[in-house]
């Protein structure tokens, strides 16, 4: 008769056998379980049941049959069994896989359980600052949660947290003095504290590749996780790099004195820098890169290495940031804010100026000096959130998305 030997890849599954698929998220990409079935008997097998194998239990609706075995075996012969874990519902889900026949081997009706865990992305800003201050918010800006800090106040002290970046379901924060300070969490409210090896602070961090790129002056150093780091290069240039961007396949940093440097790879960069006033902030969208700086400096490269456009306004206000929000890009000198389409033609208006900002969910997030929040839905009218308080000034802001079961 026949007989029905099922296995995984090299590995057998045996009656009642735990399959554990890990994590996936709701409306992204399956996983999926493939199991062989074979007759390793010297008659024909048959699976009994139509379709010949069901899905059993109350998650069943998080699981789905794409492609069932063949009804009846051959002696020799191998079918495919496979299951799509695709939830609906964040947590834990499990289903029992169920199939009878009529040979020997495995025991009929032979079942076996896939369990995975279920995530919901969940859109999220992050803020840090002087003095190691943290704070989240999951609702576009209008309240915040987790805000502390080590130090009072607002000198550049070992804690001191000066760049954020949002990627992979975690958070990033980068700083130090003396060092480099990291700080990763995976749910914006518990921070674990990365040691690299010993070198100065790191100024800005982003996200490209599959990889975090942090930066001093002298150095990039990367990280799949944002917890293990390797220096991957010595910078060209003298000195400091105070903000980093990645786009159309390429990282560019940006900083004093004009300081640009561009790389591929995060290993090998060439040093773009044409001078004047410091850039401190860089972005890059629609095909382009923006950087802006002091004296409301504003330029803008293709390819990170040759700078085509390139205009001041106000020598006595700068920029300090720049962010794209997928069809105009936006700057802030503290005394106006200013919208382009391409990084070329930009609108004044005057009034409100944030430090810093943010875009992400169709949400603008800004503070100002002394931590004063606003929200915008178009990065023109903005609305305040929070009063100015006694914590530590904030000097960075991220968007970026955390995954959660529940």
């Amino acid at each position: 008769r026949g007989v029905l030997r099922v296995g995984r890849g090299r590995v057998g599954v045996a009656d009642g056998a735990q399959i554990d698929v890990g994590d996936a998220l709701i409306d992204g990409e399956p996983i999926d379980v493939q199991l062989d079935l074979y007759n390793i008997g010297d008659a024909p097998l048959a699976l009994r049941g139509d379709p010949p194998v069901a899905l059993v239990g109350p998650d069943a609706a998080d699981f789905a049959l794409i492609e069932q075995p063949a009804g009846r075996l051959a002696p020799g012969e191998r079918t495919v069994l496979t299951v799509r874990f695709a939830p609906h519902t964040p947590g834990a889900r499990q289903v029992r896989c169920v199939l009878s026949h009529d040979g020997g081997g495995e025991p009929s009706p032979f079942a076996f359980t896939v369990h995975g865990r279920a995530l919901r992305v969940v859109p999220a800003f992050v803020a840090v600052g002087y003095g190691g201050r943290r704070m989240l918010s999951l609702d576009g800006g209008q309240t915040w949660q987790g805000d502390v800090w080590e130090v009072a106040g607002d000198a550049h002290t070992e804690f001191m947290l000066r760049g954020v970046a949002g990627a992979e379901g975690r958070f990033v924060a980068v700083g130090g003095a003396s060092r480099a300070r990291v700080l990763r969490t995976e749910d914006g409210l518990e921070w674990q504290e990365s040691l690299p090896p010993r070198t100065p602070a790191f100024n800005a961090v982003t996200f490209g590749d599959g990889q975090f790129m942090a930066i001093s002056g002298q150095a990039a150093w990367a990280s799949v996780d944002g917890e293990d780091w390797q220096q991957v290069a010595d910078l060209p240039g003298d000195g400091q790099l105070r903000a980093i961007a990645f786009g159309g396949g390429r990282f560019v940093a940006v900083g004093d004195n004009g300081r640009r440097v561009t790389s591929a790879d995060g290993i090998e960069w060439d040093d773009a820098a044409i001078g004047g006033e410091s850039l401190t902030g860089v972005t890059f969208g629609d095909g382009h890169f923006v950087a802006v700086g002091g004296g409301e400096r504003r330029t803008r490269s293709e390819d990170g290495r040759r700078w085509r456009i390139d205009v001041s306004g106000d020598p006595e206000q700068f920029f300090g940031d720049v962010i794209w929000d997928g069809a105009r890009f936006f700057a802030s000198s503290g005394v106006a804010f200013f919208a382009s389409p391409d990084g070329e033609d930009w609108t004044r208006t005057p009034g409100f100026g944030p430090r810093d900002f943010a875009w992400g969910d169709g949400h603008f997030v800004a503070f100002s000096w002394r931590n004063r929040r606003h929200v915008s839905v178009d990065g023109l009218a903005w609305q305040p959130t929070a009063e100015d308080d006694d914590g530590p000034p904030l000097s960075a802001m991220a968007y970026g998305v955390l995954y959660r079961d529940e």
